[in-house]
């Protein structure tokens, strides 16, 4: 039996494809509003246009940190398959596991940095000194 070498084997690299994000707010609809302006700004929208866009969204979840990376998500596929940048969103209705809202952005040329998605791992609501905040990781 011989030995062999386990650094002619592989590597443990580290690994620069994610971006962490942690949003803040006063309330859970604020945290939302502020995660999605994060995710936005690191998209980079170009040239963004005048003309106001609203996108209606739904989602059923099995938690609140589901729903977050859910809503995202959501937001993240229509940002890039339609070309739009939202600014703001407004809930309809928001608890631990559905919200409806509404995403209002402008239609872009593109953005500047490509996100693959939000990652379910690690993200965590909670509550800190009367304020709402989360930890998200982007994959880009």
């Amino acid at each position: 039996m011989s030995l062999i070498n386990q650094a002619e084997k592989f590597e443990i690299l580290g690994h620069t494809a994610d971006i962490r994000l942690r949003a803040y707010g006063k309330d859970k609809q604020g945290l939302f509003q502020n995660a999605l302006l994060g995710m936005i700004t690191i998209l980079r929208p170009l040239e963004v246009s005048v003309r106001l866009r609203v996108r209606k969204i739904e989602i059923k979840a099995i938690d609140e940190n589901a729903l977050l990376v859910d809503f995202l998500n959501e937001a993240l596929y229509f940002a890039q398959t339609q070309n739009e940048a939202y600014e703001s969103s407004s809930f309809k209705k928001l608890t631990k596991t559905y919200l409806a809202a509404s995403l209002r952005g402008r239609k872009v040329n593109g953005f500047e940095k490509e996100v693959k998605g939000i990652s379910y791992q690690g993200v965590e609501i909670k509550q800190k000194k009367g304020r709402w905040e989360a930890t998200i990781i982007l994959d880009v």
